[in-house]
């Protein structure tokens, strides 16, 4: 009876490093395009400029 109470306790271990890892990925992509549509939107108004 000690098998299947012990069995979902390790499976939620790699389920929760795995959503860590997404979330840390959607974030670090977040960040990035976010710096790079500014950097974008910003030297393309800088070149428009006369």
């Amino acid at each position: 009876m000690s098998a299947p109470a012990d069995e979902p306790g390790p499976s939620l271990i790699p389920q929760r490093l795995a959503l860590q890892r997404r979330r840390t990925w959607a974030i670090v992509l977040a960040v990035f395009w976010t710096v790079s549509a500014a950097w974008w939107l910003s030297s393309g108004l800088l070149t428009g400029v006369p």
